[in-house]
């Protein structure tokens, strides 16, 4: 059956909406630029192919991802103003924002940690929002979908093979990060990185003991990053290792007065023994600093030891999280 949304061409009227151009499609339709007459304003419209339209459930699913996404305000989120139907074409109007789509950005290169850092951040911070108003937008698969393509254009790619592990691993499809991450150590036995992505997807199922050990790889291989020694004190805090712990946090607390360490890091491991003052007091600290792992705090299990302390909420509310 023909999927191609019928009969839509520039200029064409929709009820208030003149179209401008196709830009793009997905999973659940085709998204074209409009103008929306009434208010003067470009908009983006997201038309529903024709055999969805034909089948009664992808029609609900269409309907209901414009209600879920209609909840959130959130500025990494776009805004669903109405949805409309005009004859036997169905749609979402929804703003419209320019700039690249992440595929684009890519463009066959490799991204730079910091621009991964940003966009990443952005993402979780939109996610944790949309989780917290229980509404799950659907995205994730697309998402995976664009790190596979990534990785089919440089297959050799450390960076690529490694980000698509840590993508499923965000995903909470641990067992094929840890396959990617093992292919990624097949391509560099000797990437301080992957191992310590390997170690903090086995730091999600529990497996601390093999994590402490991709951990214990990492260090000598990552140079003078706090993040694998900080990562390493939470596993040793989890298994029971209390004395190498806070070995560990000792020397980055002492690290912390010359140079930069994440307080997260230190806040973490004493949420994992039980010192919820302590852990409090560095979380305190990692807010002033700005600590871009913050943005991941309501779905990273490495915060779970101190959800259900009432100072939770206040950290919560400082960093704006709802």
């Amino acid at each position: 059956m023909d999927d191609a949304t019928p009969n839509l061409v520039p200029g064409q009227r929709l009820g208030p909406y003149s179209l401008v151009s196709r830009l793009g499609a997905g999973g659940m339709g085709e998204i074209y630029l409009a103008q929306d007459t009434r208010l003067g304003r470009q908009v983006a419209l997201k038309f529903l192919p024709a055999s969805f339209r034909e089948n009664p459930e992808r029609l609900r699913r269409f309907q209901h991802e414009a209600r879920a996404a209609s909840s959130l305000n959130h500025p990494n989120v776009a805004t669903i103003y109405e949805i409309g139907e005009v004859g036997d074409v169905t749609f979402i109007a929804m703003e419209y924002i320019e700039g690249l789509t992440l595929d684009q950005k890519i463009g066959g290169r490799p991204l730079g940690v910091s621009e991964i850092l940003n966009i990443s951040i952005q993402i979780a911070d939109a996610l944790d929002d949309a989780h917290a108003r229980g509404v799950a937008s659907g995205r994730g698969e697309e998402s995976l979908a664009q790190m596979q393509r990534s990785k089919e254009l440089d297959p050799a790619s450390l960076s690529k093979v490694s980000g698509l592990g840590e993508t499923l691993n965000m995903m909470g499809r641990t067992d094929e990060a840890i396959a990617q991450h093992h292919k990624a150590l097949e391509l560099d036995p000797n990437s301080g990185f992957a191992h310590w992505s390997l170690g903090n997807v086995y730091v999600h199922k529990r497996m601390y003991d093999e994590a402490i050990k991709e951990y214990e790889k990492a260090i000598p291989l990552s140079g003078t990053s706090p993040d694998e020694p900080g990562t390493l004190a939470y596993a040793y805090a989890k298994s029971g290792r209390r004395k190498q712990a806070l070995q560990i946090v000792e020397e980055l607390i002492k690290r912390s007065e010359h140079s930069y360490v994440p307080a997260s890091l230190i806040a973490i491991t004493y949420a994992a023994l039980d010192d919820h003052d302590a852990a409090f007091k560095w979380l305190q600290k990692a807010v002033e600093q700005r600590d871009g792992i913050l943005a991941f705090i309501n779905v990273d299990p490495l915060f779970q030891d101190i959800r259900s302390d009432p100072r939770y909420a206040e950290i919560l509310q400082r960093i704006k999280f709802k």
